[in-house]
């Protein structure tokens, strides 16, 4: 039987967890954009720009807001399927049927 003492156990290294400050994101405020340019560029291939009204945008919004969640119905798995009782049947396949039939 061996005597260990803490002076011949190996030492464990520990593991100092640092956690890491993440910096905060910047608030990002959407830009004005600058039409013009794009009207044309898009004017002189023969295009038109397109804007959604924001009063038509922002109802749409609350309509889909307001639809009710749909609710979640877990799958049903099927009953299991009865084993057969009988005595289990040999099936060899590949062509070997007649050799094995003639040995017998």
């Amino acid at each position: 039987m061996e005597n260990h003492d803490k002076a011949s156990s190996p030492k464990v290294p520990t593991l100092e967890v640092i956690a890491k400050v993440h910096a905060p994101l910047p608030i990002v405020t959407p830009a004005q954009l600058n039409r013009q340019p794009l009207d044309e560029v898009l004017s002189s291939v023969g295009l038109i720009w397109v804007d959604t009204l924001p009063e038509k945008l922002e109802e749409v919004r609350r309509q889909i807001a307001a639809e009710p969640k749909p609710v979640h119905l877990p799958r049903q798995a099927k009953p299991a399927q009865a084993l057969p009782v009988g005595p289990m049947v040999l099936v060899e396949t590949g062509g070997n049927e007649r050799l094995i039939a003639n040995q017998h």
